[in-house]
């Protein structure tokens, strides 16, 4: 263990305490996990930063973003580090590659996998390399291969690798990575599925990938070759519509969206204050056939507008025609509930709201209560995949996305145990 300097002195209380909190919220479930993070010296991967940020639990420290603030580069928070790990079952004597570096998920990455096993840590940004090289060596951690490459090529001169891991943002999975993967290996990433991010531990499953584990959370975006720029389509000075699976057909049409009054249909189903529905914001960007996201350039700037739910995706209808997700409050304090409201606007606003207004039911009616999430299968041979009514295509450019929602009399978790045929109908 490397011999802090006297200023450093209140680290190694920090690290125990943060190790506590992770492993009492359940972030954190293996010994060797938590020992790696107690031993590991996380503020020498978080330069600039002070103690106290390098160690809270839920703390992003940012160290770039491009010219309208998107971060580009940082410090992942320490329960999204750990859960991720504990996602992709490091043992020791593997190989693994990482994707998006900064260091210290290497250092935790090379004490699971022992001297036996190799890391390998590649990024396209030399200040993220030079980040990592400089933490390495001040907390006295070696075997990890630094790389500094487009990722989307993956690191052929080190594999095959038992495991990958992907620390920012991907748009597709690179079909580097899986051919780089050994037989039995796993993928964690987190993965943009129509503007939505989850992370997903992926296996494989004959030619596809096949999800075991999803988890909610986001990362900075992939740049390089693998990067996606989303189609974004500016409705006024105050309004922009994004789809991240390219252009409308209709976008002059929806260029005058905002013009119209809005049609609002109140769904019936509420949630409390601080209770998740990330559940229906994926639910809702697979069964919807065209979506985007909605982003106003500053409060107040939509108009006498319901303001947008954030996090949920907008429903492009057609037609000049959109559809999104409000709310609207009853009662007050701890007691409030938020009733979720679609809103249209458009020509066929009331028709467009009333569809997502059913959507929200039918997710309140099928899968709120065990709050099931769909299994994700990656189909790269997929001219044979065929939808279904609880199978959901998503086109990416070299593969297809298949999100399978189980029956509701399924087991909570049971969308993750097995794989159903995504090559026959429903």
């Amino acid at each position: 263990m490397t011999q802090e300097p006297a200023v450093e002195q209140g680290a190694p209380e920090l690290r125990t305490s943060m190790v506590d909190q992770l492993l009492a919220h359940g972030s954190l479930t293996s010994a060797r996990l938590a020992a790696a993070m107690r031993e590991v010296p996380r503020h020498l991967f978080t330069p600039g930063a002070n103690l106290t940020a390098a160690y809270a639990v839920d703390e992003v420290v940012r160290y770039r973003t491009d010219e309208h603030g998107v971060c580009l580069s940082s410090v992942s928070a320490p329960w999204i580090q750990a859960e991720m790990i504990e996602a992709a079952g490091i043992e020791d004597g593997m190989r693994v590659l990482e994707v998006g570096s900064g260091g210290y998920n290497a250092a935790l990455l090379s004490r699971l996998v022992g001297p036996a096993g190799r890391v390998v840590s590649v990024d396209i940004d030399p200040e993220a390399i030079e980040r990592a090289a400089a933490g390495l060596a001040a907390a006295g951690i070696g075997g990890v291969e630094l790389v500094l490459a487009d990722a989307e090529h993956g690191v052929p001169a080190f594999a095959p690798y038992d495991r990958v891991i992907v620390t920012v943002a991907a748009w597709e999975v690179a079909p580097a990575w899986v051919a780089q993967l050994a037989e039995g290996g796993r993928i964690v990433l987190p993965l943009v599925m129509r503007g939505q991010q989850r992370i997903i531990a992926f296996e494989r499953d004959g030619a596809d990938l096949v999800s075991r584990k999803m988890i909610y959370g986001g990362f900075v975006p992939m740049q390089g070759a693998g990067a996606r720029k989303a189609f974004a389509l500016g409705l006024d000075d105050a309004a922009t519509l994004h789809f991240d699976e390219g252009g409308p057909v209709d976008a002059g049409l929806l260029r005058t969206v905002l013009d119209n009054d809005p049609v609002t249909a109140g769904s019936g189903v509420s949630v409390a204050r601080q209770e998740p529905y990330d559940s229906l914001q994926l639910y809702l960007a697979a069964v919807l056939p065209s979506t985007a996201s909605l982003v106003f350039a500053s409060p107040g700037a939509g108009r006498d507008l319901p303001d947008p739910q954030a996090g949920f995706p907008v429903f492009a209808y057609g037609g000049g025609t959109i559809a999104y997700m409000t709310v609207r409050q009853h009662g007050e304090g701890d007691a409030a509930r938020f009733e979720l409201v679609a809103c249209g606007l458009g020509p066929d606003a009331a028709n467009a709201a009333a569809k997502l207004r059913d959507l929200v039911r039918a997710w309140d009616r099928e899968l709120r209560a065990e709050r099931l999430q769909p299994q994700v299968t990656i189909a790269f041979a997929a001219q044979s995949v065929v939808p279904g009514s609880r199978r959901h295509l998503l086109a990416k450019t070299r593969s297809t996305l298949v999100l399978c929602y189980p029956e509701p009399s399924a087991p909570a978790g049971g969308a993750h145990e097995s794989a159903p045929s995504i090559r026959s109908a429903s």
